[in-house]
């Protein structure tokens, strides 16, 4: 492990679209796990070589906020047809940015009923629903061309500046491509969906999903305790107490 090669491995990464906030996380991962691997003898003592990321933030900025299905609507009526698309997969699906943008048109299979996702933990079938297959349909013929037109060099950043740009428009509390998969994952535990069926939907480890992208309310957590009587002991104790 040299410098060469993780300047290589960046380079690839922004190859295949990563955000440079995302490989700086990998880079970050990449040192924990060198560090741990040292300490135990793994592998032969010497210092990891640092690279500098510059994050421009006006492009990439820290934004945990998950929207509303009203507002993602709205937005959707100020964004161009292709960038429209994008984000009515990433709502519909709760995929990956990366994932929506290097779908094939071959990877639609109407007849089994399922899309082929392929991401970091591996290629997963996602149910094609009735309102999936009328959104795509006009382009399902079987070729290896790309199901999503965004000729640019950066089209994750293409449609996360389109987004941000839609969000002002129609006055809605900017939100980036990201929000719509935790969005999507609040809806499936809404739904009551077990955590281990909407892991496998979205791709996630069941406790990270539930950690990190699961939103918690005040009303949620009023209509929990509501629902589990938490009171009831309460009022038991009290009347042991008479």
């Amino acid at each position: 492990m040299n410098r060469d090669a993780l300047e290589g491995y960046v380079r690839a990464r922004l190859a295949e679209g990563g955000s440079l906030r995302t490989i700086h996380g990998e880079l970050t991962s990449l040192g924990h796990a060198w560090r741990v691997a040292t300490e135990r003898g793994l592998i032969e003592y010497r210092a990891l070589p640092k690279l500098s990321l510059r994050i421009d933030p006006k492009v990439f900025t820290i934004n945990h906020r998950t929207p509303t299905q009203e507002e993602v609507s709205r937005a959707l009526a100020k964004l161009p047809a292709e960038e429209a698309l994008t984000v009515q997969l990433l709502a519909a699906t709760g995929a990956r940015i990366g994932e929506v943008l290097a779908l094939r048109r071959n990877q639609i299979h109407p007849t089994r009923g399922v899309l082929i996702l392929d991401g970091k933990t591996g290629p997963r079938e996602f149910p094609l629903t009735p309102g999936l297959l009328a959104l795509i349909e006009d382009r399902l013929d079987g070729t290896d061309a790309p199901l999503i037109q965004l000729p640019v060099n950066n089209p994750q950043q293409r449609v996360r500046c389109r987004l941000g740009t839609a969000c002002r428009r129609a006055s809605v509390p900017e939100f980036t491509p990201h929000a719509l998969r935790r969005l999507a994952v609040d809806r499936m535990a809404r739904a009551g969906v077990e955590p281990s069926v909407a892991a496998s939907i979205t791709g996630h480890d069941p406790i990270v999903m539930l950690k990190h992208y699961r939103v918690v309310s005040e009303d949620d957590l009023r209509a929990a305790a509501k629902r589990a009587d938490l009171g009831f002991v309460l009022r038991l104790a009290a009347e042991d107490s008479v």
